[in-house]
């Protein structure tokens, strides 16, 4: 599993004031190609999975993500309001990315990629069901 790739290029591109920012793009590769090359390099296994946000992947040419299987998760925006201000004073629509998700999973059916959309709850409900589903 690797957790946000794209984080650096997305704070690059954005300019977003997130916490720990300067030590994220020092440590992370800030192009989309240096992350999928990175990513190349460590997969080794039928499976890799990469645990991101969907405006992290804004700008990425849409072919590029065609080429793996997307898993969507969605859950109750009223959570996911409230976990990101844990982490981001009032954050933003752009912040929580509920629009981005939509336009990225339609960019990606265009481009002919495999999409799923996952719902927490019903993970929450049959972990072991759901995640062989997306298998």
């Amino acid at each position: 599993m690797v957790d946000e790739p794209f984080y650096a290029y997305y704070l690059a591109r954005s300019g977003a004031d997130h916490p720990g920012r300067n030590e994220v793009l020092a440590s992370q590769p800030q192009h989309v190609q240096g992350v999928l090359h990175g990513l190349d390099a460590i997969d080794d296994r039928e499976h890799l999975f990469l645990k991101g946000m969907a405006h992290h992947c804004e700008g990425i040419p849409a072919q590029e993500l065609a080429e793996m299987t997307s898993v969507f998760y969605i859950r109750d925006p009223k959570r996911i309001i409230a976990s990101f201000a844990e982490v981001i004073p009032n954050p933003s629509l752009r912040d929580i990315g509920l629009r981005m998700s939509m336009e990225l999973l339609e960019s990606v059916q265009r481009a002919g990629g495999k999409c799923l959309v996952l719902d927490s709850d019903d993970l929450l409900a049959d972990p072991e069901g759901r995640a062989h589903f997306a298998l």
